[in-house]
């Protein structure tokens, strides 16, 4: 599996070449800046050539304390 990954703008962009069938994790470390509760936006796959093609997890509350 050929993997790049890029950091714009909040947002983080990983590009794979081919991914078998199955569950995958990737990890981003984040910096902590503020305290608070905060809701994270769901992640979002799909193919770079055929957007219909897609899937999204769910939004999930993150606590910095």
């Amino acid at each position: 599996m050929l993997m790049r990954s890029y950091w714009c703008n909040s947002r983080v962009s990983i590009f794979c070449r081919k991914l078998k069938e199955g569950k995958y994790t990737y990890l981003i470390k984040l910096m902590p800046r503020y305290d608070g509760d905060y809701i994270l936006n769901p992640a979002k796959a799909e193919m770079m050539y055929f957007p219909v093609f897609y899937g999204r997890d769910e939004m999930k509350k993150v606590s910095v304390k």
